[in-house]
């Protein structure tokens, strides 16, 4: 995180007006901003986010924090004979973009080239020009906003991360035993997701499960899968795929599962198998014995 001080903003307005502001920062990543957003500077100081300046017009110096992306990747989401999908960084210029899709014959866009201004605030202004308007092609606008769980008895513990697009991801968490510090855990994590990209799933990964100086151990990675397959659930979501084709296609067309008929009570279990079997069930799994009491101590 670099934060500036006294920096002209000549640059940054189409109007050329030379104010300045006290704070300065730009970011290149999520991680950057979050911090930015977190430090004291934010909490003391008013806030002003810029693109390209084309709709702001400096009466004086800003005396606060001005902040400006530099998150300008391109990256194909999915193509096929009707549309293409791309995630295109905030901070790209929004005639670059509109020119990268011409050269690449992604039309559709074409007429509202030459229009001042970066990406992230065309969702913002909806822009329009020829009767073409930019909410026609923006599928959904990107950030994790929200992050649950949810427990459901007796052991299980479910993960639900919303974008603020609106898609859902769900995910299981469950660590027979200790869900409710699994819960603990993910409301942790959930700290450094927040107003993340939530399509950048390896990367989350590697800091949710490397990121601290104690790794692994089994309720971390119980709370890192949760939320794992939650993000794998919003990106097949995202562009109409089941998830295993993300992850290169299925490695078989079916799996064997056996159902739970108990066991503790010997003289139910086999009415109870044998309703399984009449279910169409060919494994069962049950406990060994009935119902024992504790083993005493030496005590």
């Amino acid at each position: 995180m670099h934060i500036q001080k006294n920096i002209s903003l000549k640059s940054l307005n189409t109007f050329g007006i030379d104010a300045k502001t006290r704070y300065f920062a730009e970011y290149n990543s999520i991680k950057e901003l979050k911090e930015i957003l977190d430090s004291e500077i934010v909490e003391q100081n008013p806030l002003l986010h810029i693109g390209g300046g084309s709709n702001l017009l400096f009466l004086k110096d800003f005396d606060g924090l001005v902040l400006h992306s530099q998150l300008k990747s391109i990256e194909k989401i999915r193509e096929n004979d009707e549309f293409v999908m791309l995630r295109v960084g905030s901070g790209m210029v929004w005639d670059d973009f509109v020119a990268y899709c011409v050269s690449n014959n992604y039309f559709g866009m074409e007429n509202l080239s030459l229009i001042p201004g970066e990406v992230g605030a065309s969702a913002v202004q909806n822009i329009g020009a020829y009767g073409m308007e930019v909410k026609d092609v923006i599928e959904t606008v990107e950030t994790i906003e929200r992050i649950e769980t949810f427990l459901v008895a007796p052991r299980w513990l479910f993960v639900r991360i919303e974008t603020s697009g609106g898609l859902v991801g769900w995910g299981e968490a469950s660590c027979e035993g200790r869900s409710e510090t699994v819960r603990t855990a993910v409301e942790q994590l959930s700290e450094y997701l927040i107003g993340q990209d939530p399509f950048r799933i390896e990367d989350h990964w590697q800091v949710m499960s490397k990121g601290s100086f104690y790794r692994y151990g089994v309720i971390l990675s119980s709370a890192v899968a949760g939320i794992d397959q939650a993000l794998w659930d919003l990106l097949g979501r995202s562009v109409g795929l089941p998830v295993h084709q993300l992850l290169g296609g299925p490695v078989r067309d079916r799996v064997r599962v056996y159902a739970w008929v108990g066991g503790d009570e010997p003289d139910e279990v086999a009415d109870q198998v044998a309703a399984q079997v009449e279910a169409g069930m060919t494994a069962v799994k049950m406990n060994a014995s009935g119902k024992m009491s504790p083993i005493a101590t030496a005590a």
